[in-house]
């Protein structure tokens, strides 16, 4: 699996505001940034009513912006165990 994901910041996004603007947030996640995902998953089904699988992935997200610390962006290893009955 590949993901990549681009997004320009909301309007109404910084991380400090002055006067009284009406509308604001300083969720990084509104932010001007990119993410990707990279994983795998293996999967074995010995029957008919039996699967099992596992997955990992690799989460990055980094800020474009140069007002967004950079430590506010997470990166994440994910692993996913899961099995499955058809009955």
């Amino acid at each position: 699996m590949i993901r990549y994901y681009q997004q320009t910041a909301a309007d109404f996004y910084g991380v400090r505001f002055t006067g009284s603007p009406s509308t604001y947030s300083s969720d990084y996640r509104l932010s001007n940034l990119t993410a990707t995902s990279l994983g795998l998953k293996l999967l074995y089904q010995p029957n008919d009513d039996w699967s099992f699988d596992i997955s990992y992935e690799r989460y990055n997200m980094e800020g474009q912006d140069s007002i967004t610390h950079p430590d506010a962006y997470p990166s994440a290893n994910i692993v996913t165990i899961g099995f499955h009955r058809w009955f």
